[in-house]
């Protein structure tokens, strides 16, 4: 499925990104440790796309997918805004090395056995999903599994030597446990909040505290997310 994702970037010299984009393509873009490395081809690559899609849009040219680029360049969105989208926000700030996530569809600290079985299955006639576990191996650093007596989720430490082994390890477990491969974010801060109207106040909450500048519109974008839905539970 997927949707629409608020994602906001601070580059290191100070720029602002403000985008919306389509969460399916967010995890195979944020898990590149080049992508978090800053490496410019990988980050302007991801940039262009979103901004040359608007560009076309805004000028009436692009007209093969004109209902995705309406949903994403809707200056009445989340464009050109911090603030959530459908299924949330991603906030990228490369000057003080924080990752904000708050978004339904998925996480970046790790990656899912299950999602590392399918790119196995599919390298050896699929380029893409050989580099981007070439790329990925060497940053999982714990396995992370459900302790059911617990009830909760513990940790312990994992690493490779080679892509081979993590296939050989992957290979082994268990499909039907909750495991996923965490990532060594390095010197990078991430800060994970729940999809939801707490999560989002939060995450606001922590926005203020780290000393980002929200505009009135921005904050009860924040302020509004998902209260629908805690308003039809009670």
């Amino acid at each position: 499925m997927g949707g629409s994702l608020a994602v906001t970037i601070r580059t290191p010299d100070g720029e602002w990104h403000k985008m919306e984009r389509w969460t399916n393509s967010s995890f195979w873009s944020f898990a590149d440790p080049r992508f978090m490395a800053c490496d410019n081809d990988v980050v302007s690559d991801y940039l262009d796309t979103w901004y040359e899609m608007c560009d076309a849009y805004d000028d009436g040219s692009y007209h093969e997918t004109a209902q995705m680029a309406g949903q994403y360049c809707d200056p009445n969105g989340s464009r050109d805004k911090i603030m959530p989208s459908e299924y949330g926000i991603v906030f990228i700030d490369f000057i003080t090395k924080t990752f904000y996530n708050m978004n339904g569809y998925t996480s970046y600290d790790g990656i899912d056995d299950v999602k590392v079985k399918l790119l196995a299955r599919n390298m050896s006639f699929d380029d893409f999903d050989r580099d981007f576990l070439e790329n990925i191996w060497p940053r999982i650093n714990a396995l992370q599994t459900l302790d059911r007596e617990q009830g909760k989720l513990v940790q312990e430490p994992l690493k490779f030597n080679s892509l081979d082994e993590l296939l050989k390890h992957n290979a082994a477990l268990d499909m039907a446990a909750f495991t996923r491969y965490m990532f060594d974010m390095g010197d990078w801060k991430y800060k994970d909040f729940q999809d939801d109207s707490n999560g989002s106040l939060q995450m606001l909450a922590a926005l203020d505290a780290d000393g980002v500048e929200l505009n009135d519109e921005e904050r009860q974008g924040f302020e509004k997310f998902r209260v629908y839905e805690d308003e039809d539970m009670e």
